[in-house]
């Protein structure tokens, strides 16, 4: 009878760890599956992350081509309008117009002196 319940204990042992093995087997496939699909999230977070980075490197070149761009221009319509102000006072009329700016400020200095412009006119 002892040999009897001993072999029923075994059997019983034997069945527990078949049991548990087959726990273990389907935890594994849980977890392999788990991992495949962790790698797989991985390699498609990997590749949006590079085509932020792409996306982004390709934004500040845009950036950069047009502020460069806006400085060019910025810097030819300076040149151009300093071009015609030069060319403006540099000809008869540039030379008229400081004339008659000339003798308004003196017109003004002598009234803000107190001088009576009428008088020195009929002088």
């Amino acid at each position: 009878m002892a040999e009897n319940e001993n072999y029923e204990v075994l059997k019983t042992e034997v069945a527990h760890i078949k049991e548990r093995l087959k726990e273990q087997a389907e935890d594994r496939k849980i977890m392999l599956e788990t991992q495949k699909t962790t790698s797989e999230s991985l390699i498609r977070l990997t590749t949006v992350v590079e085509n932020q980075e792409k996306t982004l490197a390709e934004t500040k070149d845009l950036f950069s081509t047009e502020i460069a761009g806006l400085r060019n221009e910025f810097q030819q319509v300076n040149q151009s309008q300093t071009k015609w102000l030069q060319n403006l006072l540099e000809g008869t009329f540039g030379k008229t117009l400081k004339i008659l700016v000339l003798i308004i400020l003196l017109l003004l200095g002598a009234e803000i002196a107190g001088v009576d412009i009428t008088k020195l006119a009929n002088l």
